[in-house]
């Protein structure tokens, strides 16, 4: 590859075989088809898989997930003034740059990347429903199937695209999910609830929860109308809620936040967790609860100018679940592990796979290697799951995060 690949744009850096990442809605895009999956690429999880030893799919919060990986890049803090110059005149062209790092308006980049990500997580859950309920979306196992007829396509209703825990519970009575409210007529399948908790989130930034809900009316009146849904107009309801989230993905993309509207997305995101949710709901929040808090705390310190004069070389955003902080936010997120599994390291046994396969892109040979799961120490986490223990943590939160809010 040519030695200047770092300065080409991104309609090269894709001919050439690269993922535009520099695009927060892009690289949410590649992570949820993985993560949630992606018809039209063939990575589809049915329940059959599951039923084979396939782990169940976490919910995915980008931001989480890429500070929780080993990084093998630099965050933008830690680019030189150059870098840092190119990367935001491509992914924020209209951001005075001197405002990034001296204003009250600078971005909060991490904090965009969460919400964006929230936006369209739920966009490409829609679209794997709609794209499997559709007879004319074809995934690269038709061309497979061509030659062996043993193998069966994937078909509707596919369990695995609704909330696995809404049938796969401990029969208890006096819990929370006899007590929360319900999206659906009772006994109707539910989709996964954690995308829905993200978009809401969003939509509560935005100022446009009522919009929020006038467009998703038709997605909840199809999985009313029949079990699993009315095929027809579930997939139509799918794609157009689908494009409405995407829609508000690029706007915010385009106009990201601002540090001053931090503390005041964290008081939403306690307001959210007032309602009892499910697990991985509850640990959507969680994570963008301290996504928002540490970038908060980062661009509010004097660390920040530090490293902008690349004084240091690590940045103290998420540098851990707090074990050496203490103050009364960081000791409520500390007592949420009791609870969630919110390190998802700590659910990997480190036991390495090395899988050979084919990059689709250029059809070059490259392995894989994978962690295997520890699924002793997440199911029990789950099972023991009460939402109505998580919610005292949460209003204390709520208060400490408006109490923020009035010294900004």
């Amino acid at each position: 590859m040519d030695e200047n690949w770092r300065h080409y744009d991104s309609a090269k850096r894709y001919a050439s075989g690269q993922w535009d990442v520099r695009s927060y809605v892009n690289r949410a895009r590649i992570c949820a088809s993985c993560h949630i999956g992606n018809v039209r690429q063939g990575k589809i999880i049915t329940h059959e898989m599951y039923a084979a030893g396939h782990p169940p799919l976490p919910n995915l919060e980008v931001a989480t997930y890429s500070n929780q990986e080993p990084s093998h890049w630099n965050g933008f803090f830690d680019k030189s003034p150059e870098l840092k110059t190119e990367y935001a005149s491509k992914v924020l062209p209209d951001v005075n740059l001197e405002e990034v790092f001296t204003s009250k308006s600078r971005v909060a980049e991490q904090t965009t990347i969460m919400l964006v990500s929230g936006l369209m997580n739920m966009a490409e859950q829609l679209r794997l429903s709609a794209d499997l309920l559709d007879p004319e979306v074809h995934s690269p196992l038709h061309q497979i199937a061509e030659q062996d007829s043993s193998i069966e396509f994937h078909s509707w209703p596919e369990f695995a695209n609704y909330a696995c825990f809404n049938c796969h519970h401990d029969l208890r009575t006096g819990t929370w999910r006899q007590s929360r409210k319900l999206m659906l007529k009772p006994g109707r399948p539910n989709i996964h609830e954690w995308p829905l908790a993200s978009a809401k989130l969003a939509s509560m930034y935005f100022n446009d929860v009522s919009g929020y809900e006038a467009q998703l009316k038709p997605l909840v009146q199809s999985l009313n109308a029949a079990p699993f849904g009315n095929p027809v107009s579930l997939m139509e309801s799918s794609r157009g809620l689908a494009d409405w989230l995407e829609k508000n993905a690029w706007e915010l993309s385009h106009n990201p936040v601002s540090v001053e509207k931090l503390p005041e997305l964290m008081t939403s995101i306690c307001t959210l967790a007032e309602e009892e949710r499910d697990y991985d709901s509850v640990r959507q929040l969680i994570w963008s609860y301290v996504v928002t808090y540490d970038e908060f705390m980062f661009l509010n310190s004097d660390m920040t100018a530090r490293i902008i004069h690349r004084d240091v070389k690590e940045s103290p955003l998420f540098a851990g679940w707090y074990d050496n902080q203490s103050n009364e936010i960081t000791d409520c997120l500390r007592n949420f592990q009791e609870h969630v599994m919110l390190d998802l390291n700590r659910s990997r046994e480190r036991k390495v796979l090395s899988i050979q396969g084919m990059n689709s892109r250029n059809d070059s040979p490259v392995n894989f290697g994978i962690y295997e799961l520890d699924l002793s120490a997440v199911f029990p986490m789950i099972s023991a799951y009460e939402a109505k223990e998580l919610q005292t943590n949460f209003q204390k939160l709520k208060s400490l995060s408006e109490k923020l809010a009035e010294v900004q």
